[in-house]
């Protein structure tokens, strides 16, 4: 006993790869090629994993 000891822990990608939540706000709305489109006030930078690894989240409406 008497160990001057840190311990540290760093959950890893298994644990919380899927953990999180992008809210964001509609700031436009627009029709293009008989299309729907939703214009967001975040970016591809805030949730980017779709676009480099073809991952996949469910978009939810909070209001």
């Amino acid at each position: 006993a008497g160990l001057d000891v840190e311990l540290v822990f760093e959950p890893g990608r298994a644990l919380v790869a899927e953990a999180g939540a992008l809210v964001a706000s509609v700031i436009y709305r627009k029709e293009s090629g008989g299309r729907r489109f939703l214009i967001l006030d975040a970016g591809m930078n805030v949730l980017i994993r779709p676009a480099l690894y073809d991952a996949w989240h469910d978009v939810l409406p909070l209001a």
